[in-house]
């Protein structure tokens, strides 16, 4: 198992099963196995090898592993309080179901229904993503691609700034037009490859740009 040298005080608690189930329905099939061994022991964690080129020439920097719990989830203490919903763990903020259901510009209407599932949220220049709204479509996300059942995703980095900007022009293009039909943004124009699976994408990270 590829050890990225993750920050252990950055780990998460334990994965809620009712979670993985409640997605592995939503996508379809099976999580990537791979995905759920590494992230089973790592959490939610912030990685210590955090950047990859991806296929646009760029170099991206990972942040944190989003989080595989929901607000049922019986979260290891202490108790870590969200800077935007006091109320909530931030452990639920990081969470890849946060990011599908919860309202917001980087929500479900941007991640093209079933075949794109985040797992990672990346940094925003020097600003890491604890210090932002992952859902108000200012921070960039790793995702799994689906694009066909019998193989495994593609990892992408999905440009959440490039993808807002588009919904709000198609916003206000319905707006024009009386808001009588209903066109989803298109997703695939706002990835970028990064890696033919989960596994390949965890040799690409490094500890330095």
């Amino acid at each position: 198992m590829v050890d990225l040298h993750y920050d252990p005080s950055s780990l998460c608690g334990p994965v809620d099963m009712h979670v993985v189930r409640f997605l592995e329905k939503y996508r379809g099939n099976n999580l990537d196995p791979s995905y759920l061994l590494h992230i089973s022991r790592w959490h939610g964690g912030i990685p210590g090898k955090q950047y990859f080129d991806a296929e646009d020439g760029k170099t991206y920097r990972l942040g944190r592993l989003l989080t595989l719990v929901d607000e049922e989830s019986e979260l290891e203490p202490p108790f870590r309080p969200s800077w935007a919903f006091p109320n909530r763990d931030i452990r639920v903020d990081w969470s890849v179901l946060t990011l599908i259901d919860q309202e917001g510009p980087s929500c479900r209407h941007l991640f093209g229904g079933e075949e794109l599932l985040p797992f990672a949220a990346l940094y925003w220049g020097t600003r890491h993503p604890d210090g932002m709204s992952l859902t108000d479509g200012n921070v960039n996300l790793l995702g799994f691609l689906y694009e066909r059942k019998e193989q495994r995703p593609r990892v992408v980095v999905w440009l959440a700034l490039e993808a807002q900007q588009d919904y709000w022009r198609w916003e206000k293009a319905l707006e024009a037009c009386g808001w009588d039909k209903e066109e989803p943004v298109p997703y695939k124009d706002f990835t970028v490859p990064v890696a033919p699976n989960f596994d390949i994408f965890l040799t690409l990270l490094r500890a330095e740009p």
